[in-house]
């Protein structure tokens, strides 16, 4: 039976509400509530996040009519619009959770199952688990005199709760969000790191060498290199003359510009087969950033990927994923697991496009990391 969770004590089904999960229970949409089987058989996953299903569930006109109703008696009674759910009385919420049940019924039966379903309801699980181990802010550490911008993330992280609440919906550029009340992880300043301590022994942050253009390769079909690709282009197309930061300015400039032309550069990769690539495989992006859009979408799903990998690496172990900043994953780790730290390596290294260089750096926080290999 298809069900709707409202919170971790509240679902609903077949026009009732429910305490507890029923054993007959075998389908719902995501993981939004915590703590629910993963025997369960997730919609959102089914369709492989597509926002097509996204908007079967949530775009139903029952819930246009009543949301548009609503809306502005919420905005008076300045009660968030996402908790509609909590506010609405029952004999207008059951129709809206039923058109979703109805959505959900279609595409279970009329949708092929993704090829990332497991990946998705790992991912998913993975933000959950994060959000069970509280960050560790040692403001006791925090010494002056420190920029206006530093005391202002210290005052926002300070009133927030010290966890770190992944989205469950990602942008159209594919990268991860907070939720609004999580820390702020992704606005943390370089001066505010150091007071931020691990809960075991060290960090242990892993990122790609050049991901982006790394990535534009592995579209583009190109074999990927054990060389950093910006010292071999400066080495075989520039002599050596050029500083390494103004031949990543220029490779970005050349392709995140869909109309921009570089005589040199158009010989690494193939603009014409790039769009061709994003054109045929479905993805909507706005017009003359379409390959910026692609290249941080595929970027994006690398590490996500290998951060799921990671995350089932660490299983049983002390160690865990503790959180991303931008392009890199963040490990909680204890001295125990230190013989984990090479195999770690080399599964964050595989990816979809072939073998990625690795940066490793360890810390005792998170402003003092020093470089691993």
């Amino acid at each position: 039976m298809l069900f709707w969770p409202l919170s971790e004590h509240r679902f609903y089904a077949n026009g009732q509400l429910y305490s507890e999960i029923p054993p007959n229970f075998t389908a719902t949409w995501d993981r939004s509530v915590q703590n629910l089987s993963q025997n369960l058989d997730f919609v959102r996953f089914h369709s492989g996040d597509s926002p097509e299903a996204h908007n079967l569930i949530f775009n139903s006109w029952q819930e246009q009519e009543i949301t548009s109703k609503f809306k502005t008696a919420l905005e008076i009674s300045k009660i968030p619009v996402e908790l509609l759910e909590q506010t609405l009385p029952e004999h207008i919420l059951f129709p809206i959770l039923d058109a979703r049940l109805l959505a959900m019924r279609d595409i279970l039966q009329t949708w092929p199952r993704s090829p990332d379903y497991a990946f998705l309801a790992a991912l998913h699980s993975l933000f959950d688990a994060i959000a069970t181990h509280p960050i560790r802010f040692a403001k006791t550490a925090l010494k002056g005199p420190l920029s206006t911008a530093a005391k202002k993330y210290i005052s926002v992280a300070m009133a927030r709760e010290p966890y770190i609440k992944y989205s469950k919906t990602r942008g159209m550029s594919g990268r991860l969000r907070l939720e609004h009340d999580s820390f702020p992880i992704h606005s943390i300043c370089k001066e505010c790191r150091e007071y931020l301590v691990p809960n075991n022994d060290v960090f242990i942050e892993l990122d790609y060498n050049a991901m982006d253009l790394r990535c534009i390769y592995g579209l583009c079909g190109v074999e990927q290199e054990k060389e950093d690709p910006y010292e071999r282009l400066n080495r075989t197309i520039f002599g050596g003359s050029v500083e390494r930061s103004e031949i990543k300015r220029r490779v970005y400039a050349y392709a995140y510009n869909d109309d921009s032309h570089d005589e040199v550069l158009g010989t690494l990769f193939s603009k014409p087969a790039l769009f061709t690539l994003i054109r045929s495989g479905g993805d909507e992006f706005p017009a003359g950033k379409e390959i910026a859009y692609k290249v941080q979408k595929t970027a994006s799903d690398v590490m996500l990927k290998a951060k799921v990998a990671i995350a089932e690496k660490l299983k049983n172990n002390k160690s865990y994923v503790a959180f991303s900043i931008h392009d890199s994953v963040v490990l909680d780790f204890a001295k125990e697991d230190k013989d984990l730290i090479r195999e770690l390596i080399m599964v964050f290294s595989q990816t979809q496009f072939g073998q990625f260089v690795v940066n490793a750096k360890i810390g005792k926080n998170y402003g003092s990391m020093k470089r691993l290999i």
